[in-house]
């Protein structure tokens, strides 16, 4: 009886048969993207995330073991759940012979390249449309708006995830065609790992019920649409339980920022989606992070009617492709809208995640609905003005080529540290992130020549963090991880009285930062083996007035 429900609303036709010209597509694209990207395979390794996940983490800096596989499993490191993205660390580490930037860059840029084949894949077997299959993977693999993603290795939880949703739609568009149970079973399996490495693909089951509609026409009555959602529900149970489960994470690991009001948080995601459609066609700006507007040192929220603006260029869009679907029987660019407006909502901040205003990162996986979308409407216009099939390749190749030159030259700014802040500072005001981080490379730099016997070249270093950290401090002087940073930059430069105020403060703000605390007792004990007995009794002292 199930079989044969499920026989009832499988999409007409048979999937999409792949020849070599599909090959060739795969090729073309792979080679897209390591073109772009393979230089990465040269870079180091950030300040932001890429050390803490990788070298000064043990548990992935040793490699496989069993207590490292454990850890992964379990781990709410750094406020994340992805114990797939840690495995693939802890792989690479074990293979490598120890944590080696170079090898952890390729193999993000292969996975950025096996999912722009996956994409295509997907979309040639649920639309059996070959070249506007390849126009959409082509634009994903190329946007500058995805350079964020592959050439940060702290961001394999996007490239790893983005593997298994995209195999998950293919397996997907096998399966509506030709349901089975075991090939529903790759589908949860599938959707399973996507969020074992990154929860971003909760919204998948959603995406699913949407390319029911389009393309493979399985709500024609309301029997059909019934036994469809039910067949979702699996799905839907799994990845709620997974989004309780990451909040649950993140609110322990402290990355949920609180404070800021539900009427802002709103008013943030609605700029947030219009500066998204805004990068999606000139991504010339890219930064890490986009400071929140509602931040110390920041502007605050635009006007009220910057704001209606934004969601009324919203409201048009979808306007507009409800008409489209409704008159001209183009169903394709509603589905994509509202594949970008879903896939995007639990990174829009409405929940608010982090300081972040946005994140390009955030865009991997909703993107692809705007690529949709963009596609179809475009050859559905050129169908009707009859524009032959050369024009089409050329004006295809033409924004292909701007957008590989604009990624060409974003993927420069992932070198180093250095680079990476001095262009973030250069596109953003007021960005006390980038000079924070700025000043932990150049105090690990300077810290790095002292070891070799530099004194002077150490020195210089060190007075370049500070003026990093002046700056962040500027802009947010109660930042205190800045302030503890600070402090034992004073420390290193041998100027102890400001160090320890430095650090009283942290610890006036922090009361159980025990690393400050016992960084404080250990400095009272030089200073009484200096022969300073009432300085350090000082310091003991308001060490006990405040953790007491």
């Amino acid at each position: 009886m199930i079989r044969d429900n499920l026989i009832a609303i499988m999409p007409h036709g048979a999937p999409a048969r792949f020849d070599r010209r599909d090959l060739l597509v795969a090729l073309a694209l792979t080679g897209l993207v390591v073109t772009l990207y393979a230089r990465t395979a040269t870079y180091s390794f950030v300040e932001l995330d890429d050390t803490l996940y990788i070298p000064m983490n043990r548990h992935v800096a040793t490699g496989l073991s069993s207590e490292n596989i454990r850890w992964a499993l379990t781990t709410g490191y750094e406020a994340n759940w992805s114990p797939l993205t840690w495995l693939s660390f802890q792989t690479e580490v074990s293979l490598a012979g120890g944590p080696r930037p170079g090898v952890h860059h390729t193999t993000n840029f292969i996975l950025h390249a096996l999912n722009s084949v996956l994409l295509f894949c997907a979309l040639r077997a649920l639309t059996g449309a070959r070249w506007r299959s390849a126009a959409v993977a082509a634009l994903f693999a190329v946007h500058p708006m995805h350079v964020e993603s592959v050439a940060w290795i702290a961001e394999r939880k996007d490239v790893l995830a983005g593997l298994f949703a995209f195999a998950a739609l293919w397996a997907y568009a096998h399966y509506a065609r030709q349901p089975s149970v075991a090939r529903y079973i790759a589908v949860f399996v599938l959707l399973a790992l996507g969020l074992a490495s990154k929860p971003m693909v909760v919204t998948l089951p959603a995406i699913m019920l949407l390319l029911d509609i389009w393309p493979l026409d399985r709500w024609r009555d309301a029997a059909q649409r019934r036994l469809v959602v039910l067949e979702k529900l699996p799905m839907f149970l799994l990845v709620g339980a997974a989004s309780v489960w990451a909040y649950a994470v993140q609110q322990q690991g402290g990355a949920l920022a609180g404070g800021v009001p539900v009427h802002a948080r709103i008013s943030n995601a609605i700029l947030a989606y219009a500066g998204y459609l805004r990068r999606l066609v000139q991504p010339t700006d890219l930064a890490l992070p986009y400071p929140h507007p509602l931040l110390p040192g920041q502007s605050g929220l635009p006007p009220a009617h910057i704001i209606a603006l934004a969601l009324a260029l919203l409201l048009a869009i979808t306007l507009a492709a409800l008409l489209l679907a409704l008159r001209a029987r183009m169903r394709a660019p509603i589905v994509g809208w509202l594949w970008f407006v879903g896939a995007m909502l639990p990174m829009s901040g409405l929940v608010q995640f982090s300081t972040h205003a946005m994140a390009d990162r955030f865009a991997y996986l909703p993107y692809v609905g705007l690529y949709i979308a963009i596609v179809w409407l475009a050859a559905e216009v050129a169908d009707r003005v009859k524009f032959n099939a050369p024009e089409r390749a050329g004006a295809m190749a033409v924004v292909l080529v701007a957008l590989s030159l604009l990624t060409w030259r974003q993927v420069v700014h992932w070198r180093d540290t250095f680079t990476l802040f001095n262009h973030t500072i250069a596109v953003t005001d007021n960005n006390a992130h980038a000079h924070y981080y700025m000043g932990i490379a150049h105090a690990k730099a300077g810290a790095a020549l002292l070891r070799a016997g530099h004194t002077g070249q150490a020195h210089q270093r060190y007075e370049a963090a500070m003026a990093q950290y002046d700056a962040a401090l500027a802009i947010n002087p109660d930042d205190v991880k800045v302030v503890k940073e600070k402090g034992t930059l004073m420390f290193s430069l041998g100027r102890f009285p400001e160090g320890i105020d430095l650090y009283l403060h942290v610890l006036r703000r922090r009361p159980h930062d025990t690393d400050v605390r016992d960084r404080l007792l250990l400095v009272a004990a030089a200073l009484e083996g200096d022969g300073k007995p009432d300085d350090a009794k000082r310091v003991r002292d308001a060490v006990a007035r405040i953790v007491r």
